[in-house]
């Protein structure tokens, strides 16, 4: 299965950082053997693209790529934007900016990079990191 990852709209500065840690984080464990090809793995990571497509074995692992971005994103203190799926695309992964996702009637923590329906739910959310 191919994940597409879409970086449309976003700050170049945020997209190089981006790219530049999904090219560490999926890189398989064979990256330095002679026989490794990126391009199985990892595609379309070049600077005029706005898609990164991600070769993963199993349906299974969608989530698991999706927690990674959300991973990135908290790693690198870019609070703006979150990580959302595509409703239309079931293997689409978009990276949109907090104002639109909530927009959308989607809201994400700061911290953890959660998702709720609403408002409410996020701010009892929110009072849990902070033990009130």
């Amino acid at each position: 299965m191919i994940v597409k990852i879409d970086l449309t709209g976003l700050p170049e500065n945020i997209r190089d950082i981006i790219i530049r840690e999904v090219e560490k984080r999926f890189r398989p464990e064979n990256v330095f053997n002679k026989n490794y090809e990126p391009s199985k793995t990892i595609q379309s990571t070049t600077d005029s693209s706005d898609i990164i497509e991600i070769k993963i074995d199993k349906e299974s692992h969608f989530k698991s790529v999706k927690q990674k971005l959300k991973d990135i994103l908290i790693k690198n203190r870019i609070k703006d934007y979150v990580v959302i799926s595509n409703l239309e695309e079931k293997d689409k992964i978009i990276i949109l900016h907090r104002n639109n996702s909530e927009k959308l009637g989607i809201y994400h923590c700061h911290h953890c990079g959660i998702s709720f329906d609403n408002e409410i739910q996020l701010t009892t959310h929110h009072r849990i990191h902070y033990g009130i």
